[in-house]
C-alpha cells in the first residue's frame, strides 16, 4: 500500500497490526509485515551519517521491507514479471528493433493494446452515460489529501522531489 511510504514505520505497524496480510504477501508466503517488524526490532529507522556529516539518515519504510525480501522471492517475482509482461507492453519484444517504434511510425501489436480495447468495449457496453457520471460524481466528491510525508525528510533519496527555499 502507498501508506507504507508515506507513514513512519511505527504507523504503518499500528494500522496494519489486525490485518497484516493487506499490506502484502510475498510469493513464500512471507508477510511484508513480518519483514518491517523486523526491520523495527533491527532498529533500521536511521542510517549512519554520511562520511563528513554528523547527522544520521532517515531510511523510508518501503526501503526497509525491500532490503529484508529474501531473494529468493525476488527470483519469484522477476519470473512472474517476465510471464505477464507481454500482456502490459504496448509493443511485443522485438530483439532486432534498433529505434523507438513510434520514430519508425510502427503501430503498437503489443497485449495493452488488447486490454485496451477490451476495455472500451465493456466500456460502450455498459453504457458511456452511466460511466460519465459516475465521473461526475467522483470529481464532485470532497477527497482528503496529506500534505506533508515522512519521506519528505529522506535526503539520501535523488528522488525526492527538491524544495525551494
Amino acid at each position: 500500500p502507498q501508506s507504507v511510504v508515506q507513514y513512519t514505520a511505527q504507523r504503518s505497524l499500528r494500522e496494519f497490526a489486525a490485518r497484516k496480510r493487506d499490506m502484502g504477501v510475498l510469493p513464500s508466503g512471507t508477510l511484508l509485515y513480518d519483514l518491517l517488524l523486523q526491520a523495527q526490532r533491527e532498529k533500521a529507522d536511521w542510517a549512519p551519517a554520511a562520511a563528513g556529516k554528523t547527522r544520521k539518515v532517515y531510511v523510508n519504510p518501503l526501503v526497509q521491507v525491500l532490503q529484508r525480501v529474501p531473494s529468493q522471492d525476488i527470483q519469484a517475482l522477476r519470473r512472474a514479471i517476465q510471464s505477464a509482461a507481454p500482456y502490459y507492453r504496448y509493443y511485443r519484444m522485438n530483439e532486432s528493433m534498433q529505434a523507438i517504434p513510434t520514430s519508425q511510425h510502427v503501430l503498437p501489436d503489443g497485449g495493452a493494446l488488447t486490454a485496451l480495447a477490451y476495455a472500451l468495449q465493456q466500456r460502450k457496453e455498459r453504457g458511456v452515460d452511466r460511466i460519465r457520471d459516475a465521473c461526475l460524481q467522483e470529481r464532485r466528491r470532497k477527497h482528503r489529501y496529506i500534505n506533508r510525508y515522512h519521506c519528505d525528510v529522506d535526503k539520501s533519496d535523488s528522488l525526492i522531489r527538491r524544495r525551494s527555499r
